[in-house]
């Protein structure tokens, strides 16, 4: 997923951690907010984020439809990072998906 701004290399290595609370919100077909916890989002590089699909649910659904999503990701220390993506591509193979 693409982002809009550029991560240092502070936030790429605060994006690796697994204790971490990582919302990612959609929009439904009714044009309303879906919002998901997804733990395992991180950067891959300063504009690029990933995450691991574990269960099937409904974001990747919507971003198939309207690929325009925000992120928010906290910390345990409480530092907030937000802003807004748009969805890419999914793999079934590759780095990312051995990662996960």
């Amino acid at each position: 997923m693409a982002i809009n701004h550029e991560l240092d290399k502070d936030d790429l290595r605060a994006f690796e951690s697994d204790a971490k609370v990582g919302l990612l919100a959609t929009v439904n077909p009714r044009g309303l907010p879906h919002i998901t916890f997804i733990a395992t989002i991180q950067a891959k590089t300063p504009r690029q984020l990933i995450w691991g699909q574990f269960t099937e649910g409904l974001s990747k659904q919507h971003l198939k439809t309207d690929p325009h999503a925000a992120f928010l990701i906290m910390s345990l220390n409480k530092e907030l990072w937000r802003g807004k993506a748009q969805w890419t591509h999914e793999r079934k193979e590759g780095e990312e998906y051995e990662l996960f």
